[in-house]
């Protein structure tokens, strides 16, 4: 039997590059109830392709041998906007199991610097939100899910019948700023309120239009992602949330699909 693989976008830094050694080290270690030792983890990210596999373990923090990596580890430099040339970049994709989506922009004006944590809200209020913040979020948080998860779909559906019965699973990090429900207090955010809720709505259509795949989107709580330069109040490193979020996505089944959640699994109203 053909093994199942995981792609994991915006993998070469923050919650992406965690995702990328958790599950490389199941697979290396033969742990996975969803991947084998067989399994590769592709890797897409904007980021140039690295030159040589040593320079694949060093940008992904790495430590199997070169052999191993090169078997397992494939790198797929390619940036979620660019329409046109995505799905050749993904011709080589096959038989994926899980999706973990973790690209994306917090969506500030560049144009004011960040010296401190509270710069950031000062960087995304209704005064100073410019148009060309608004368009390159959305384009970056919203269509972007949508062009890659949909270019991915023919991967998704050659493995619903290798994995030993189970739906192959799309696992997409939302913000609880995507919430309108949620929103009662705070406000601000603008173009990263609006691109998350949008986002939402895009992957809860996917899973009322593919119900053969398993959607859940995933508000991870607050990460130091690299999102924004400066390390922000109170925000978990990257590989302890991702240690915490394994078991809730190995966990998720058929009538999960659809679902916002937080990381401990609690409903996030829409």
């Amino acid at each position: 039997m053909h093994p199942t693989h995981i792609f994991i976008s915006g993998g070469a830094s923050g919650l992406g590059k965690a995702f990328v050694r958790a599950y490389a080290a199941q697979i290396h270690d033969n742990s996975s109830a969803l991947l084998s030792a067989n399994s590769i983890v592709y890797v897409l990210d904007r980021q140039p392709e690295p030159s040589s596999t040593n320079q694949v373990a060093q940008l992904l923090d790495l430590s199997y041998d070169s052999k191993w990596i090169k078997e397992h580890i494939v790198y797929i430099q390619a940036d979620v906007i660019d329409t046109a040339s995505l799905p050749e970049r993904l011709t080589g994709v096959k038989n994926i199991a899980l999706v973990i989506h973790s690209a994306g922009v917090r969506g500030l004006v560049p144009s004011l610097p960040l010296k401190k944590y509270s710069d950031v809200a000062k960087a995304e209020t209704m005064e100073i939100m410019d148009a060309e913040t608004m368009r390159k979020t959305f384009e970056i948080n919203s269509m972007g899910t949508f062009f890659l998860l949909r270019a991915l779909l023919p991967a998704l559906r050659q493995s619903a019948g290798l994995t030993n019965g189970s739906m192959p699973k799309v696992v997409v990090m939302g913000s609880r700023l995507g919430s309108i429900g949620h929103n009662t207090e705070l406000g601000k955010a603008y173009a990263y309120r609006a691109s998350k809720a949008a986002l939402n709505a895009i992957v809860k259509a996917f899973s009322v239009d593919v119900p053969e795949v398993i959607w859940t989107i995933m508000h991870p709580g607050r990460v130091e992602t690299g999102l924004v330069s400066i390390k922000e109040d109170d925000a978990m490193p990257a590989e302890q949330i991702v240690g915490e979020l394994l078991p809730l996505i190995e966990g998720f089944e058929k009538q999960d699909s659809g679902r916002f959640v937080d990381r401990f699994g609690k409903d996030i109203p829409w």
